[in-house]
């Protein structure tokens, strides 16, 4: 099969920015650019084949040819661009057990973020400072989001893994190369008091946040 060639999807967020955008022809505030994905949520179209179809429908048909054999669509993975103006959400992602028992979901997320470009103050939220479940759940509920958060400093080339459980956040003015699972599953625990469009704060998720976090500061390995 020849390569396929695959029309990038801009994705509005609520704290986009316009670096990617500019270079691409428009002025929008955009905060999610979908390279490579055949996700429900969202597909890239492939244009370079005799008729109009998406990277979900070619691997859907060929998985053994795209992926190899004994792989599904659920195991491959998205490439996305994130550029930021605002800091995104404080969030945790479960793994693939909570995913299948709770979500009915065939895996959880983990992901990478490679820094491309950031302002001098930009920062990542890694981990957290908690010294046990209890005393995680007493700052949570205090919104006490300053104490418990472990904020770090970055420079452009930085490689970030981030295992499932691990508390995270990217904070504003960055430019990042994010790989994941195919996973859409997200829990948000801070939000920053943010309204949506229609005057909303958006849905935060602290129960299953709570039931999917791990507790410690960040390292490249699975923390317990």
């Amino acid at each position: 099969m020849k390569p396929l060639l695959l029309k990038p999807i801009g994705d509005k967020t609520i704290w986009g920015s316009n670096r990617m955008s500019k270079l691409r022809g428009c002025n929008e505030n955009i905060g999610t650019w979908w390279e490579v994905s055949a996700h429900p949520y969202c597909s890239n179209e492939v244009i370079n084949l005799d008729k109009k179809i998406t990277l979900q429908q070619v691997v859907e048909k060929n998985p053994d040819d795209i992926l190899g054999p004994g792989y599904t669509l659920h195991e491959m993975l998205r490439l996305a661009y994130l550029d930021s103006q605002d800091a995104l959400s404080i969030q945790v992602h479960p793994d693939d057990k909570y995913a299948q028992e709770i979500e009915h979901y065939p895996s959880g997320k983990s992901e990478c973020w490679l820094i491309l470009n950031k302002s001098e103050n930009s920062r990542l939220i890694l981990g957290n400072n908690a010294k046990d479940k209890n005393d995680l759940i007493n700052l949570v509920k205090n919104n006490q989001y300053d104490k418990l958060i472990n904020e770090i400093k970055i420079n452009i080339g930085d490689l970030y893994i981030v295992n499932p459980g691990t508390i995270h956040g990217i904070g504003k003015d960055l430019l990042i190369l994010e790989i994941q699972q195919s996973c859409d599953i997200t829990y948000r625990f801070y939000d920053y008091n943010r309204l949506d469009k229609n005057g909303n704060k958006r849905e935060l998720h602290i129960n299953k946040a709570l039931d999917v976090v791990s507790i410690g500061k960040y390292n490249n390995e699975v923390i317990n």
